[in-house]
């Protein structure tokens, strides 16, 4: 058997360490808030492979909102195929300022061997 290096990360941002398949998801509780009032972002990666490896993903809030992190949840169970299940981040965002405020775009970089 032939064991091979996992690629170099050759894209721009930041590479979690993941190997297998995975998704993405996020929602905001609240979209219209007055300054002070908060409402919950949250994050959920699923899928199958080192998902109980995942961190928190880099997320550059704005400085017209305050953001607080809360401890992740986890769901991951291991079967024949391996490890599968969910984890979910979930933060506390407040604005500081009126206004419309952007949360920046997520990525999920991972690398997935059946590709």
């Amino acid at each position: 058997m032939e064991i091979l290096a996992r690629p170099p990360f050759q894209e721009e941002g930041h590479f979690t360490g993941l190997v297998g398949q995975f998704a993405l998801h996020t929602s905001v509780d609240n979209t219209q808030l007055k300054v002070g009032d908060s409402t919950t972002f949250t994050l959920t990666v699923t899928g199958r492979g080192n998902i109980m490896d995942l961190g928190a993903l880099p997320l550059t809030i704005p400085d017209s909102l305050k953001s607080y992190a809360d401890n992740p949840e986890e769901e991951i169970n291991l079967d024949a195929s391996g490890y599968h299940g969910k984890k979910i981040f979930r933060r506390a965002v407040v604005p500081v300022e009126a206004g419309s405020h952007t949360l920046p775009a997520l990525s999920l970089w991972y690398f997935d061997p059946d590709d």
